[in-house]
């Protein structure tokens, strides 16, 4: 039988065995990460309380390559604050085969939703004139997606003006550039056409610079 210095003995080395496999599962230097630690953020990249989840994945948008190129135009006009039946009781609508017996006729546009328009004929002469301020529209941006069999570049009282002759052979089209993304859409067109008299094309074309000009005067 082991006596009791014996037995104290063997427990005293059984406590300090057990305290030294305690002591090797943890780091023996501070900041040392152990075993089943979570990484820290230095290591992970992350910002402290970040859910890895939660980081960003798009890439930085590509840096400008240059300036957006200025439009010359005389001044900066504001649609919103134009009264467009106003301006085309105004023009000298008699040079354009337009009736005067009646004011013009103001609307909502159905072909840019949301914006005002106004509407003039001449029912003899079988032509007609619309005007829509487009708001949110970029003249040229316009232009180059119209579907038409040709364009031409032209100015009007010194604004910018893209002429669109579509392949509809009764009307004729433009855009006036007055400010950033505005402008003012012009359909020189025949009220009827099928009826008479016919106004040919080339003409209908020919006269919507005169027509954006005097629109353009006016504003």
């Amino acid at each position: 039988m082991p006596t009791p210095r014996i037995a104290l003995t063997a427990l005293l080395t059984s406590l300090a065995l057990a305290g030294l496999a305690s002591a090797g599962c943890s780091s023996a230097e501070s900041g040392t990460p152990r075993a089943g630690d979570p990484p820290s953020s230095e290591q992970s990249g992350e910002q402290p309380g970040e859910r890895p989840s939660e980081q960003e994945t798009t890439s930085a948008e590509p840096a400008p390559t240059g300036d957006t190129p200025s439009v010359d135009r005389p001044k900066a006009v504001d649609l919103s604050t134009v009264d467009l039946c106003a301006v085309v009781s105004g023009l000298p609508l008699p040079e354009y085969q337009l009736d005067t017996d009646r004011p013009p006729l103001a609307g909502e546009s159905s072909l840019f939703p949301g914006e005002k328009d106004c509407f003039v004929n001449g029912i003899r002469s079988n032509v007609s004139l619309l005007v829509v301020a487009a708001r949110g529209n970029n003249a040229a941006e316009y232009a180059e997606f119209a579907s038409v069999k040709s364009k031409s570049e032209t100015t009007a009282a010194g604004f910018p003006l893209i002429v669109l002759t579509p392949q509809a052979p009764g009307s004729c089209m433009g855009v006036l550039d007055v400010n950033d993304d505005q402008m003012l859409y012009l359909s020189y067109s025949m009220a009827n056409p099928t009826g008479q008299p016919v106004t040919p094309q080339e003409r209908l074309c020919s006269t919507v610079p005169a027509i954006a000009t005097a629109v353009a005067g006016a504003l």
